[in-house]
């Protein structure tokens, strides 16, 4: 595990951080564990959104049709390759 030698600041108003002290005591862990717990699997949750493409079944049908049957290679692609 690497060493944890960077901090991230932020200032929150009372009422937020007695929620965040309520849950961190609940799962039993720090307020700072907390935090970075829930904010890494947020920002993990986001960042996996954003790797998967979604389609409609139209679109799928038309990708698999191109992958079963590719066009022709036209001219562009032709002298691309020859370089």
């Amino acid at each position: 595990m690497e060493a944890k030698t960077t901090r991230i600041d932020l200032r929150v108003n009372k009422k937020d951080k007695e929620i965040l002290e309520t849950a961190a005591y609940l799962n039993r862990t720090s307020l700072s564990s907390y935090i970075l717990s829930v904010a890494i699997n947020a920002a993990k949750m986001d960042l996996e959104k954003e790797e998967i493409l979604i389609l409609s079944n139209e679109q799928r049908d038309q990708i698999i049709q191109l992958l079963d049957n590719p066009p022709e290679p036209n001219e562009e692609l032709r002298a691309l390759l020859n370089d």
